[in-house]
């Protein structure tokens, strides 16, 4: 069943070869859905992804995962962007409109964690990371795609948080607090946009 024919999906952070972003990619292309998958050309280190043993971004796998789609019979284009520079982020939504003409869903899958320490210990720099990409990237995507759902009078946006949002958990407070924002963002975006 391809309920998704037809469809457009922006899916962000879809270069890591074990991803969350790669298999929401194949999930979406299993339902027929036409493909733009993004990611960073060169990742900030991630202690999290090390641990895991992967890494995320462009060039690990991005082009991997347009292959992965292409062989679940839809077509799929790649872009590279920065989702914290609003420039790329307004290029690669415009590359993506011009792909395919349109864009039906957003699914903001990019993130990280930058840092794993207590709250006391851990680098301003790593904190800002990390808010940077879970939260901020986030809004960025979703700033510049909304006035293309408003003009077609639809869309879906899919924002990807985690249980840290939820639940205290040690040594990330970071990722935690950017993943509640994201909650917190969404559920906005549903109230001010929802009813269009």
């Amino acid at each position: 069943m391809r309920d998704l024919e037809g469809k457009v999906a922006l899916v962000t952070g879809a270069g890591s070869p074990r991803g969350i972003g790669r298999a929401i990619v194949e999930a979406l292309a299993r339902l027929g859905a036409r493909i733009v998958a993004s990611d960073v050309e060169d990742p900030l280190p991630d202690v999290i992804h090390d641990v895991l043993g992967y890494k995320h971004g462009a060039k690990q796998g991005l082009d991997e995962t347009v292959a992965a789609a292409q062989a679940l019979g839809v077509e799929a284009v790649a872009f590279r962007a920065d989702i914290c520079v609003p420039e790329d982020v307004e290029q690669l939504v415009a590359n993506a409109a011009s792909a395919f003409g349109h864009i039906d869903i957003l699914v903001n899958v990019a993130g990280g964690s930058w840092g794993s320490q207590r709250v006391g210990e851990y680098e301003p720099d790593q904190w800002l990371d990390t808010l940077k990409v879970n939260l901020y990237g986030t809004f960025l995507t979703t700033r510049y795609v909304l006035p293309l759902f408003e003009k077609q009078r639809g869309g879906v946006v899919i924002n990807i948080a985690a249980i840290a949002a939820e639940r205290a958990c040690e040594m990330v407070s970071a990722y935690s607090a950017a993943k509640a924002g994201v909650v917190a963002l969404t559920r906005d975006i549903a109230v001010e946009y929802g009813p269009q």
